[in-house]
């Protein structure tokens, strides 16, 4: 008995300085079986950090772990959004989230958090890098615990010298009511073109930051200047200007990948296990079931979904037929490759957003494990992920050699200080849109305009552009 409360007091202790478990990494490495292997060493539960895992329904697609997998773990913020709702973002994830392990904290518990939706578990993690919208779009600051020894002082000084001060400032959030209803009716009325239109009017900056089609990003930010009279532009600056830093500072990062070319396989007979345990009468049932009141820009354009569209357009009785049948084999093909390409881009992700800029911003600690042997990945790998999280909760530094190298790995090594980004511009030159007139294409990035440039296609324009122009 005694035993029992000293290890509940034990973990309350440890529980004060409010450690933090992230598990992240691409689809299809381990991700959601880590997570529960640590929350069930730790006294722990999982916050889901996944865009789909969210709503309800849709349990094979967005392979969510069953009740058997969960093996009695709590899971948080997962199969509880009406799927109607295209509203859900990542402020209302954040305020969610953070709600949860505020909750899980004051129980002696430890949070882990484990999704591959990369600005999700960004918008958790950092302070003060989003633009809000909770009636008057402004910026909130962190909790006083949350800030590093001295950031406080400093947002101080800088709202002095502004003739504000932190208290006057949370008077103006909780006093500013605004009514986006009807704006946002508005604008979900606008056709994309015109929406964008309206961007590059109001909002140059943002505007050429993003691509013309990501209809959902477009109208946020001319949703904000609507609401607020500034550009949504000059709101990211005054984020950055704060020198935001880690929310908690005591974060531990796993991120999870495979060799690629395992990984494509892996995901591709995924897809395989989704038909045999039953995705098409699932996508049929939910299809059904709302696609009289889904919208286009929502929902049906997410991966697992926006793949199928076609096939489920058809009749009950069409889907039965050959071409049924061909249009569904089309779905699995093509979300087989998107999931592959998704897998790429969460690689690039922790590569650019974390990595690159170890430079300019503030890192948690962060271990890279490697999940390509499968046979091997709870006899082998989690036990190794187990130890580092042993000695991070025990205020230990973690001894990365301690650890086997066939599984685990520090990210930052493979980053010289050649790759390092020490430039803060970057983040802006990184999503810059290009137009090219040769090839009448815009190219989103400056790493895909240097390639785009590179190109065989580009060249072969622009060299018949050349010799139209000397005829």
């Amino acid at each position: 008995m005694l035993r029992s409360v000293l290890r509940q007091l034990y973990r309350r202790i440890r529980m004060n300085d409010k450690p933090l478990i992230v598990v992240g990494g691409c689809t299809g490495t381990g991700k959601s079986d880590l997570g529960i292997q640590v929350a069930k060493k730790f006294n722990g539960e999982v916050i889901s950090a996944d865009s789909m895992q969210i709503y309800k329904g849709l349990d094979i697609v967005t392979n969510k772990v069953t009740d058997e997998e969960m093996d009695g773990i709590p899971h948080h913020l997962m199969s509880f959004h009406d799927p109607v709702d295209s509203k859900y973002n990542i402020t209302r994830f954040q305020e969610a989230a953070l709600k949860v392990m505020e909750d899980i904290w004051a129980r002696g518990k430890l949070p882990v958090i484990v999704g591959g939706t990369a600005y999700y578990v960004e918008g958790v993690i950092y302070c003060d890098n989003l633009v809000k919208a909770a009636n008057a779009l402004r910026v909130f600051p962190c909790a006083p615990s949350a800030f590093l020894p001295g950031r406080r002082a400093k947002m101080d000084k800088q709202l002095a010298a502004q003739g504000k001060t932190r208290n006057s400032e949370l008077a103006t959030l909780s006093s500013g009511f605004y009514e986006i209803t009807e704006i946002r009716k508005r604008l979900e009325a606008m056709s994309t073109d015109d929406l964008y239109a309206k961007l590059q009017e109001v909002d140059p900056v943002s505007a050429a930051q993003v691509h013309r089609n990501n209809r959902f990003r477009v109208m946020r930010a001319v949703e904000i200047f609507e609401i607020t009279g500034k550009p949504k532009s000059e709101h990211i600056a005054a984020v950055g200007a704060m020198d935001t830093g880690l929310r908690f500072p005591k974060t531990l990062m796993f991120h999870l990948d495979s060799d690629p070319a395992v990984l494509d396989e892996r995901l591709g007979k995924r897809i395989d296990k989704m038909v045999a345990r039953g995705l098409k009468a699932e996508l049929e049932e939910f299809y059904d079931q709302y696609k009289s009141r889904l919208v286009d820009h929502g929902i049906l354009q997410s991966i697992g979904i926006k793949e199928y569209l076609p096939y489920l357009a058809l009749s009950p009785e069409e889907r039965k037929t050959e071409l049924g049948e061909k249009k569904f084999a089309a779905g699995n093909a093509e979300l087989t490759l998107h999931t592959i390409q998704y897998a790429k881009k969460q690689r690039l992700w922790f590569r650019q957003r974390f990595l690159k800029r170890k430079s300019i911003r503030e890192l948690p600690t962060v271990l890279a494990l490697d999940s390509s042997i499968a046979s091997n990945f709870f006899t082998e790998l989690v036990p190794e992920a187990l130890k580092a999280v042993s000695t991070f909760l025990d205020n230990k530094p973690i001894d990365i050699s301690a650890l086997n190298p066939a599984y685990v790995s520090d990210p930052l090594a493979s980053i010289d200080a050649e790759t390092a980004i020490k430039e803060p511009g970057y983040a802006k030159r990184a999503n810059a849109i290009h137009v090219c007139d040769v090839c009448e294409i815009e190219i989103h990035g400056e790493n895909g305009w240097t390639a785009h440039l590179a190109g065989k296609k580009h060249k072969h324009f622009a060299k018949r552009r050349k010799l139209e122009q000397v005829a």
